[in-house]
């Protein structure tokens, strides 16, 4: 059963083909066989428990079944093709391999960048896989 209360959200994302989500994974350094169990990183607060969802019942909300592989999450539970939030980047930044990339990521994801966000990644559709 699904509850809903005025104005909760509902987001709706479609399956990711199968070798996009191979792809990805490989590119990460990660087997889409591999098993995952998600919860709480170490000094993080936890969250408030929800009504509805997967809590591990120490009040992490967890956005997906646990455990599951790797595709499981990369295919059902991220969007890879459409454009990433400008937070996003800023959290992708701290792994870019070149100076370059990461000066371009920190700058698109600043609010000075918005305008280059909105032209060079939201502008052209590209989305993480990109």
């Amino acid at each position: 059963d699904i509850e809903y209360e005025t104005a909760d959200n509902l987001g709706i994302l479609s399956v990711n083909p199968d070798q996009l989500v191979r792809r990805v994974a490989e590119r990460m350094g990660y087997d889409p066989t591999a098993l995952v169990r998600l919860g709480p990183g170490e000094g993080k607060a936890k969250k408030k428990k929800k009504k509805s969802g997967g809590d591990d019942g120490k009040g992490f909300r967890i956005p997906f079944p646990t455990p599951c592989t790797v595709a499981e999450i990369l295919g059902r539970y991220c969007d890879l093709t459409g454009p990433p939030r400008r937070s996003d980047l800023k959290l992708l930044a701290q792994y870019a391999t070149s100076d370059l990339d990461k000066n371009f990521l920190l700058r698109v994801s600043s609010r000075e960048g918005r305008s280059e966000f909105k032209a060079k990644i939201a502008g052209e559709m590209l989305g993480l896989v990109d």
